[in-house]
């Protein structure tokens, strides 16, 4: 399975590849868009074959604690690096970098936003701890 995973991902990416590099000589314009399809198909190609393993990951770490709350706020924070990094590293690949740098910078306030909840119950713990 991880296997055939690895192989169709690969595929679609080296299609791309080619696609782009030809259209890119011609429509640089289409080359982009091509490029962001194959990102988005790479995409769902891995979420598919890894989907169920990452749902069961999930729900085993969610009965292991009772504070489902923190398993939550992590996979949202890898989730939200990952798009904010490719989607960055698509505004590179574009000549934005201003764009790229922004959206990078914005990723992370996100997640230390989303975090806030876990610093705060650290801090509660620590103090609870001292009195």
């Amino acid at each position: 399975m991880i296997i055939d995973a690895i192989i169709k991902i690969s595929l679609i990416a080296l299609s791309t590849v080619i696609l782009s590099t030809i259209l890119s000589q011609t429509k640089k314009e289409y080359a982009l868009f091509l490029r962001l399809a194959g990102v988005v198909a790479v995409c769902m190609a891995i979420i598919g074959s890894v989907s169920d393993k990452i749902m069961s990951f999930i729900s085993k770490a969610q009965d292991l604690t009772d504070q489902s709350e923190i398993v939550s706020i992590l996979i949202k924070g890898a989730v939200i690096c990952i798009i904010s990094g490719l989607v960055s590293e698509l505004c590179k690949e574009s000549g934005n970098s201003s764009l790229s740098q922004a959206i990078e910078i914005c990723g992370r306030l996100v997640i230390i936003i989303l975090s806030l909840p876990l610093v705060n119950a650290v801090i509660e713990t620590a103090f609870s701890f001292v009195k």
